[in-house]
Order: C-alpha cells, then structure tokens, then sequence
C-alpha cells in the first residue's frame, strides 16, 4: 500500500476525475468548462438543501436537464410548499408556485388584474398560461440572487407569497 503523509493514494477520488479528464477525447477547455458546471451544479443542490433544512423544508423530486440545473419542490411536513428552481444562466435562485384559475368564477376579468396589482405590488413576477379553455394557471415567482440566498431571504419570500396567496384567496371569495 502506497502512504504518503498518511494519505492512501490507492483509494484517492482525484485519480479517478484524473485518469477521466487524460482518457478524454475533449479539448481540455471543453473538460475543464464541463467540470466547472459540474461542481457549480452541486454547490448550489447543497446550497437549496442546507438552507431549505434550515427553513424546516424539505426538498424532494429533484430534476435537471440541459436548461435547469436544478429544480425541487420544498415540502413542510409532507405539504407542498414551492418550487425553487435554477436555470444554467440564471444569477442566482427562482422560488415559484402554481395558482390555477377557474375562468368561470364570477367578474374573472377583474380579479385576474387585481391578482396582478397584488403580485406586482410584492415583487412577485406573474405569468399566465392558458391551460384549458375554462382554465388559467399563474406562475407566480421572485428571483433571488445567488449570493442573497441564505435562510432568512428564504424564510421572508416564502412570507411574501404567503401574504400575497392569502390576499389572492381572499379576492378570489368575494
């Protein structure tokens, strides 16, 4: 067994990126642009679940493909919360949650604009999507950027949707 300082060479992870990275057929900017995206990738899973766990929430239903490098739904106690999702050129993170519409409810019209105001008025950004001919689903989402995102930015925008959700629900009764 080779020991140096203390250290086995033989079972050290770094051989195997090694041995990965001189077998490549790919230029060496391509291997080390493709590992720089790896690593930043798993920093930031780390990063939403360390400060979700922080927040009580759990991230679960992990997704990622050539344009969102990460997405989960944040669960409290078992109840779908959000999503916080990021794509491979945002900043930072994108926290979102689904409102879906019956186009049939009484004055729709009015009560979608003043879902707008309310959304607009909290810095919610909200985007429409016709997903049935008598139903809309509404995007409702803040960004937060990558160096703001810690536990307390988490906490306050999962209270600035609440707030605006429970005004939202509250017009939708009238």
């Amino acid at each position: 067994m080779n020991r140096m300082g203390g250290f086995n060479r033989e079972n050290d992870p770094a051989d195997d990126f090694k041995n990965w990275f001189s077998m490549s057929a790919m230029p060496d900017e391509m291997l080390l642009c493709l590992f720089e995206k790896t690593l930043r990738q798993y920093k930031d899973i780390q990063t939403v679940k360390t400060y979700a766990a922080k927040a009580d929430l759990t991230p679960v239903e992990y997704a990622s493909n050539e344009f969102v490098e990460l997405d989960f739904d944040l669960l409290y106690k078992d109840d779908y919360i959000c999503r916080i999702y990021k794509t491979w050129k945002d900043p930072g993170f994108r926290i979102c949650k689904d409102l879906r519409l019956d186009k049939g409810i009484p004055d729709f019209e009015n009560k979608l604009s003043e879902i707008f105001k309310i959304c607009a008025k909290n810095f919610i950004s909200c985007e429409p999507k016709e997903e049935r001919i008598d139903k809309v689903c509404l995007t409702l989402e803040i960004g937060i950027f990558d160096d703001g995102f810690n536990e307390k930015v988490l906490r306050s925008v999962l209270e600035v949707f609440d707030v605006a959700m429970g005004r939202i629900i509250a017009l939708l009764k009238e």
